[in-house]
């Protein structure tokens, strides 16, 4: 079974590196810091296609087919839906989904996600 994934923000690495305060305090003061947090970090589309990514590798792995708007309800991407990118890799994991032999269409299983 596959991990959920996490969000990495900036300031959950500054909390785990043991300095939230001190960077958040002085993060004007740290620009190598601040581009450092930023490159390891991600926003909150990155991690949208994170979780598109899970739940599609979740549906093959339960061998359902959804819908467009299950899988963006168990994904948990409704308010960031509208955003091209994130369209895009919705289609995307429905065409992959489509294109597995053996799936059951997805019609009532929102309570399984």
């Amino acid at each position: 079974m596959l991990e959920p994934p996490m969000f990495v923000s900036q300031t959950a690495l500054a909390r785990e590196a043991g300095c939230l305060a001190l960077i958040e305090q002085h993060i004007e003061q740290l620009p190598l810091t601040k581009d450092t947090l930023r490159q390891y970090s991600e926003n909150r589309e990155e991690y949208a296609i994170q979780r598109i990514h899970y739940k599609t590798k979740n549906f093959q792995e339960r061998k359902l087919m959804p819908t467009g708007w299950q899988l963006i309800r168990a994904a948990g991407v409704d308010r960031l839906s509208k955003s091209p990118q994130i369209q895009s890799e919705i289609q995307l994991a429905l065409r992959k989904l489509n294109g597995e032999a053996g799936f059951d269409q997805s019609d009532d299983h929102e309570a399984d996600m």
